[in-house]
């Protein structure tokens, strides 16, 4: 039943991440309007068992010797049970996230995730265990398993890990300030200075000591407004927000994935230490120990999803013998 639950938490992944856009899980919050909220629930969680019934029936077409009209039922059976508790459990965990804030709203996200995967494998254990006896073609089950599994794991560790880091640095209360740029009255005083240098080293000036306080007035507004001698001025007006530091964790997560599932901690060890180094060598002159904070808090994050999920994969592909039980 390895390749059926695999098939089943891919499909499960696809449409709780991929599938899933910011306007859609806007429109499950009950905070917004309650009857629509309900309506995109259902949606959500009939879509879930649709995908889960196909996997079924297509898994039931190809390598179990029993497609009658009784494994039909048996897998219309498994559509409801999962868009029962698919709608169930997104519906409370809403509910909870009205009133849970902080880093107790990343709990109950990771409680709802751990939820229906719990759901899906006793589901699959309860409605398909007795067709175990029915399988046939099981060296191909298990050469289609070990692909399968390793696809499902880079599955979660692309979007789904990036998702879950982010919830858990926010959640925390860790930021890097990158939502917003530190003004400094020194930074203020140095623009002003060389707007001051430019427009004086003309001789288009006729009263001096006029454009002198005229400048004095200005600087002396924008420095009062600035209470504690820092100003926040949103990122998106001053420069662009690019996708390399997520792609950056993609490619991470995957190489390091890879190396464990073949055994090579040390591989492992050498990725995270280069990484390491050249985040932290970008920081050294900048003197932000928040952003240093920030990376060193995500990126071992991040390292131990890695782990978690490499080594269960790896535990399921040496049972399959897909690969040797011995590290290095």
């Amino acid at each position: 039943m390895i390749l059926l639950f695999t098939l089943l938490l891919v499909g499960h992944v696809f449409f709780d991440f991929y599938f899933q856009t910011e306007n859609m899980v806007k429109n499950k919050s009950f905070s917004i309007n309650g009857l629509k909220a309900i309506f995109h629930h259902l949606i959500h969680a009939v879509s879930h068992g649709v995908i889960s019934f196909s996997l079924c029936f297509l898994f039931s077409f190809y390598f179990l010797d029993c497609t009658t009209a009784g494994y039909i039922e048996l897998s219309t059976y498994f559509l409801l049970y999962i868009t029962f508790f698919h709608f169930f459990i997104d519906a409370t965990k809403e509910c909870l996230s009205l009133f849970l804030k902080g880093f107790y709203s990343f709990v109950v996200f990771v409680i709802d995730q751990a939820l229906h995967v719990s759901i899906l494998f006793f589901g699959m254990m309860y409605f398909f265990k007795e067709y175990n006896n029915y399988i046939y073609q099981v060296e191909l089950i298990k050469f289609l398993s070990a692909p399968m599994i390793v696809f499902c794991a880079a599955l979660i560790l692309l979007k789904p890990s990036s998702i879950v880091v982010s919830l858990f640095l926010k959640s925390s209360g860790i930021n890097d300030g990158s939502e917003s740029v530190k003004i400094t009255k020194s930074q203020i005083s140095q623009v002003i200075y060389s707007i001051f240098s430019k427009k004086f080293s003309s001789d288009s000036i006729q009263d001096y000591d006029a454009e002198v306080q005229s400048y004095k007035d200005k600087a002396n507004k924008i420095i009062s407004s600035i209470s504690d001698g820092k100003a926040d001025i949103d990122v998106v007006n001053v420069s662009k927000i690019n996708n390399a530091g997520r792609v950056v964790g993609y490619v991470e997560r995957i190489i390091m994935l890879l190396f464990f599932i073949f055994g090579s901690v040390t591989a492992v060890v050498a990725v995270l230490a280069m990484k390491t180094a050249l985040r932290f060598s970008d920081l050294k002159d900048d003197n932000d120990s928040g952003k240093a904070e920030y990376i060193m808090v995500g990126t071992f994050f991040s390292l131990l999803i890695t782990v978690v999920i490499a080594f269960i994969a790896r535990k399921y592909l040496v049972d399959l013998g897909a690969i040797s039980a011995s590290l290095n």
